[in-house]
């Protein structure tokens, strides 16, 4: 569901690894078709890790946003592979996070 006119649904994101995008890629195509009902899944090279939901933000706001989270500085890290999730339906809040 899109965000409201003027407002754009946002997210902390960091890309995963082209490996895991092709593995992701793979394992969707296999569920898709064992799955009863149908499912939007995210675009190939789309796929992130979410650090933080923000939900629905200003239009206006975002170059703003940007220019903040871009001067964050933190340490490489490594990243191990978990269980995935999803956003909760407009309206319902940014969820846990």
């Amino acid at each position: 569901m899109p965000a409201p006119c003027g407002m754009l649904r946002c997210f902390v994101g960091l890309p995963l690894p082209e490996s895991w995008q092709a593995g992701l890629a793979r394992v969707t195509v296999r569920l898709s078709a064992a799955l009863a009902s149908p499912v939007r899944w995210t675009r190939p090279g789309n796929w992130h890790l979410t650090l933080k939901f923000l939900g629905d933000v200003e239009e206006a706001c975002v170059p703003d946003l940007v220019r903040a989270l871009s001067a964050v500085a933190f340490a490489p890290f490594a990243l191990r592979p978990g269980r995935a999730g999803f956003f909760p339906p407009l309206g319902q809040g940014a969820g846990r996070g």
